[in-house]
C-alpha cells in the first residue's frame, strides 16, 4: 500500500500480487490531524497491508510545511498501529506532473480514466493527481526492492 498527500487530498493505491488492486482518496483527511489519522488507521485496518510506502517528509524539498507536518503525523500513525513502513524519495521522471499522470497511466490502465487534464496557469491542479503520487511510490518502492 502506497499513501501520499498533497495539499487537498490523501489517497492510496493498493497492490497484491504485484497488481493495483484499489485506489481512494480523501478530502476529508486534509481538514486537520485528527481526520487524517481517523482516515488513515480506517484504511489500514480495513485493507492490512505487508507494507506501507511514503514519502520522507524529510527529504520532501516540494513540500510545503503543512504538508510535510501531514506526512509525519501519518508515519506515527502507521508506527503507532505497528505497520511496516517504507519511506522513499519522491522521484518525477517526468518534466509535469500531467505527463506523470499519463505515463502511470498507461501501465496501470484500470485508472486511465482518472488521468487528471493539465490546468490552465490559473488553475489549480486537480486532485487526482494525488493518486498519481501514491502510485508514483509505490514504483519508487517497487524499483529499490528489485
Amino acid at each position: 500500500m502506497a499513501v501520499a498527500v498533497r495539499s487537498r487530498k490523501m489517497a492510496c493505491v493498493l497492490f497484491s500480487g504485484g497488481q493495483l488492486k484499489l485506489w481512494r482518496g480523501s478530502e476529508k483527511a486534509m481538514r486537520d490531524f485528527k481526520a487524517e489519522r481517523s482516515v488513515l488507521k480506517r484504511w489500514l485496518e480495513l485493507y492490512q497491508p505487508d507494507t506501507v510506502v511514503m514519502e520522507d517528509s524529510h527529504s520532501s524539498e516540494r513540500k510545503g510545511e503543512r504538508q510535510k507536518t501531514l506526512l509525519a503525523n501519518a508515519r506515527k500513525t502507521i508506527e503507532r498501529l505497528g505497520f511496516n513502513l517504507m519511506l522513499v524519495q519522491r522521484s518525477v521522471r517526468c518534466p509535469n506532473v500531467t505527463e506523470l499522470c499519463e505515463n502511470l497511466a498507461k501501465r496501470y490502465p484500470a485508472i486511465a480514466h482518472l488521468v487528471p487534464r493539465k490546468p490552465k496557469i490559473w488553475e489549480s491542479e486537480q486532485e487526482n493527481v494525488t493518486l498519481f503520487e501514491a502510485l508514483n511510490l509505490a514504483d519508487i518502492a517497487d524499483a529499490k526492492n528489485l
